[in-house]
This record gives C-alpha cells, sequence and structure tokens, in this order.
C-alpha cells in the first residue's frame, strides 16, 4: 500500500510520468522546474533531482538511476533512452562565475545544458559538469568528472575524463 502512495504523490510533480515507471524508495522532487520521465524508468533510494524556474530535468525510457544520485537543472538536462547511473552519479547544468574580485556566491550561475545520450552507463560518484554532451553507447568509469563532450560509444576515464577507447 505505501508503495502505492508513494509512487502516486512522485507522479503528482511530473509533468509527465512514463508508464511502468516505479520509485523504489525516497526521492526528493525540488525547485518550481519541470521533470519528465519515461516508460519503464527505475529509481532507486535517496535521489535528489533540483529543477529551479524554468528548468528541465527529462529522463527517457527504461532508464535506471541508482542509489544516491543528484540531478541539477536550472536549463536542462537531458537523459536518453537506456541510459544507466551508477551510485552517487551527479550531474550540474550551471556553476557560478569566476570574475576576479567577486567572490564566487555572490556571481550570477552560468547554466548550460547537459545531455546524456541513449545506452550510455556512468560509473559510481561520475560528476557531469555544465555544457556537456555524452553521446550515444558512451561509458564513463567510476569517480570521473566529465568537463568536455564525449564522442558517442568511447570509454572515458579520470579527472578530467578522456576517451581511453572505442567500444566498436
Amino acid at each position: 500500500m505505501f508503495g502505492f502512495l508513494r509512487n502516486w504523490r512522485y507522479r503528482s510533480r511530473f509533468r509527465s510520468f512514463g508508464k511502468g515507471s516505479r520509485f523504489k524508495g525516497i526521492i526528493h522532487l525540488l525547485g518550481a522546474g519541470d521533470f519528465i520521465c519515461g516508460r519503464n524508468v527505475r529509481f532507486a533510494r535517496n535521489i535528489t533531482m533540483k529543477a529551479s524556474r524554468g528548468g528541465l530535468i527529462e529522463i527517457g525510457d527504461d532508464c535506471l538511476i541508482t542509489d544516491g544520485v543528484y540531478i541539477a537543472a536550472e536549463k536542462s538536462v537531458a537523459i536518453g533512452a537506456r541510459t544507466m547511473l551508477g551510485p552517487k552519479v551527479m550531474i550540474f547544468d550551471a556553476d557560478h562565475g569566476i570574475a576576479p574580485g567577486i567572490p564566487p556566491r555572490d556571481q550570477p550561475t552560468v547554466p548550460k545544458p547537459v545531455k546524456i545520450g541513449a545506452g550510455c552507463w556512468l560509473g559510481a560518484g561520475v560528476i557531469v559538469l555544465r555544457g556537456v554532451t555524452i553521446g550515444d553507447g558512451a561509458v564513463i568509469g567510476a569517480g570521473a568528472v566529465v568537463t568536455r563532450d564525449i564522442p558517442p560509444n568511447t570509454v572515458a576515464i579520470g579527472i578530467p575524463a578522456r576517451v581511453i577507447k572505442s567500444r566498436e
């Protein structure tokens, strides 16, 4: 019974919530932005998604969002179909300015959309920063920090993430 109530409560916060999608545990949906969820998406426990006013978080069909994932969108974060996000993945589409003479906290945020392609796998603890596009079928190794675009069907690891091989 409580699973039904939990799913109903969370679904009401989504602009669109695909058939067959399920929440396994607590999810925190913050902000005044929009959330779109495809079909058959699986959400694990302790997930936080924050979409600021005018922001959009869109998750494609058949995705797996595991424990402790954090996604923040001031503009947009789009996750393609059949993508897996490992534990404690963090995705941010904005950061603070770093102009000299002004503390970063006092500077406006600078948003740029993030796009993660279809069929990707982001390992545990991956961090994706603003403006990044990760191509379809890419694999990002655990603990990597993605600061620039990753081509489709490649494997990237490290800080900052660098492509180490092709999957083709």
